[in-house]
């Protein structure tokens, strides 16, 4: 078992609070000794702004251990619909009326691996495309954790395919998620937001095409002791990257400054 493998198994573990405290110092741990990301961070963060605030990476790290104590606790989130206001739900379901599968697109930003834990819950057969990780031991941790509530994660384009697929026998609506930031690539699709040349993973795009299926963006993030989602319909990548661009103008620590394919340190 790998260090941060037994770090997140850990948190799991520990009660909220504790468990939001050692996030925090992981994160302000990992990024003080990665200049490397602190400079990323930086160089993102002139690109959004035009400016870079100093001390940023102190701010983003305390609000990212903040989201990643809770969101390694979904086990435990037994009454995750209560705490759960949905704006625009009348768009999933007017976009779901119509269709049997819908594409759903996301980012590193707020409280996103609970996103598929709220729409299983909600009577969806939420599936979720991942890409490699790595390190293996951390990888059979995020799986645990993205598997609560028979959420069911996908690792090959045919099986994403089979989700989307009208003539499939499930009679419940599917969803097909994906995290579009921050993954290992070969083919991306350029959004120009929130800065020019910003590339995200192609394949989402690419499959609800063929499928003819609609594309929804999600974000998910906590405020005021409840969990928000926002879902809106997306018709072109240009539109989704300015609705990025507006969530991380207004919260920018929600949102994972590093790691993005085209920053150069």
């Amino acid at each position: 078992m790998s260090i941060t493998s037994a770090i997140f198994r850990l948190a799991k573990n520990l009660p909220q609070k504790p468990a939001i405290i050692l996030c925090q110092f992981i994160f302000f741990s990992y990024l003080l000794t990665r200049k490397n990301y602190r400079n990323e961070i930086a160089i993102n963060y002139q690109k959004i702004f035009g400016f870079y605030q100093k001390g940023f990476w102190l701010r983003q790290s305390q609000r990212l251990g903040k989201n990643l104590g809770l969101m390694l606790q979904i086990g435990k989130s037994n009454k995750i619909l209560d705490k759960t206001v949905i704006y625009g739900e009348n768009i999933l379901c007017k976009v779901m009326e119509s269709n049997q599968s819908a594409v759903v697109v996301s980012f590193h930003y707020g409280l996103w691996e609970y996103l598929p834990q709220i729409f299983q819950k909600l009577g969806y057969d939420t599936n979720i495309g991942i890409g490699v990780q790595h390190d293996k031991s951390l990888a059979e941790e995020f799986d645990k954790l993205r598997n609560y509530n028979e959420v069911k994660t996908l690792k090959t384009v045919s099986e994403m395919k089979n989700i989307l697929n009208v003539n499939n026998s499930s009679n419940r609506k599917k969803l097909l998620g994906f995290v579009l930031d921050n993954t290992n690539k070969t083919r991306c699709i350029n959004l120009n937001e929130p800065w020019k040349g910003f590339s995200v993973l192609r394949t989402p795009f690419v499959l609800a095409k063929s499928a003819r299926v609609p594309i929804l963006s999600m974000y998910c993030y906590s405020q005021d002791g409840r969990i928000i989602v926002d879902i809106q319909e997306v018709k072109s990548s240009i539109e989704l990257g300015n609705q990025l661009y507006c969530y991380i103008r207004k919260n920018p620590a929600e949102w994972l400054f590093w790691g993005k394919n085209d920053s150069k340190n």
